[in-house]
């Protein structure tokens, strides 16, 4: 099974290292006319859109670049999504659990069916796609939530809760890299359509 993985940092990155069967696009895709170019040169069975914008030093960039914001967020995943449809090829697209703020009115948490309630501008473009994309046939949305590491990276949990001199203590789901890893795999083999949490049960706290 050959993965076309639009986006090489660090989820993307984390993937191709673990899949031996992976191609990492180097590619810049601004229009529909670039992700067919990828699609056409790679021939995937199916792709990983781990590409997108959080922010730089933190999401709080976002809330002052809005559009680039939208366009990394929301546009892009739209773009790669037409010509995944042109062309028959299953879309694995990263999405976010920020797109729920507070604690869940359900005891057993939030859950995939749940509409969202996103304040943020990141979460606002993230909770977009979600609706966008997930009325189209032969795409998955794996929302991930504070993803945690063995490797260190600057998007790892436990690294960027280790530079912060001081820390929200507040509940929340969390996303094992290892796992998501293996969840990710499986979901593209199984070209599994609709919005799916890979999260840890419970909640933590900082």
């Amino acid at each position: 099974m050959k993965i076309l993985i639009i986006g090489k940092g660090y989820i993307g990155a984390r993937c191709a290292k673990e899949w031996p069967d992976a191609v990492v696009s180097e590619n810049i895709i601004s229009s529909v006319e670039d992700a067919r170019k990828v699609l056409d040169k790679v021939k995937p069975d199916a792709v990983l859109n781990a590409a997108g914008v959080c922010g730089k030093p933190n999401v709080d960039w976002c809330e002052t670049h809005q559009m680039e914001t939208i366009l990394g967020n929301t546009v892009l995943p739209i773009l790669l999504a037409q010509a995944c449809s042109e062309r028959q090829i299953y879309l694995l697209h990263i999405g976010s659990g920020c797109v729920f703020y507070g604690p869940s009115p359900d005891p057993a948490g939030w859950k995939e069916s749940d509409f969202g309630n996103p304040t943020a501008v990141y979460s606002r473009a993230k909770r977009a796609n979600d609706l966008v994309l997930s009325a189209l046939p032969k795409v998955g949305i794996a929302r991930i939530r504070m993803p945690m590491d063995w490797v260190p990276s600057s998007g790892n949990i436990i690294d960027k809760l280790a530079i912060y001199e001081k820390i929200i203590d507040v509940e929340n789901s969390l996303t094992v890299v290892e796992d998501m890893v293996n969840v990710f795999r499986q979901l593209l083999e199984k070209r599994a359509e609709g919005i799916f949490h890979i999260t840890h049960p419970g909640t933590i706290k900082h």
